[in-house]
């Protein structure tokens, strides 16, 4: 859970699109292993490859959470008569 939390705020605080899953997947990665090698997993019962697996999932999870929203203060278009 924690590393959802991490990654959500990480991705959040860029406030930039990703163009593709690859570096989504590549910024996901480097936000989870700079923990990692920080210590914060020395005691966490988690293995590399678990590690592993819950980057590949949080991959179209945060796409999907990361997708562009229009502006609160755009005004809607309106349709031509």
């Amino acid at each position: 859970m924690l590393i959802c939390d991490i990654v959500e705020a990480a991705a959040r605080s860029k406030d930039r699109e990703f163009e593709d899953e690859n570096e989504l997947r590549d910024f996901i990665f480097e936000v989870v292993w700079e923990k990692l090698d920080d210590g914060q997993f020395d005691e966490a019962p988690i293995s590399v490859k678990q590690v592993r697996a819950v980057i590949e999932r949080l991959v179209p999870i945060m796409r999907g959470a990361l997708h562009r929203r229009i502006p609160i203060d755009a005004q809607p278009v309106e349709a031509e008569r």
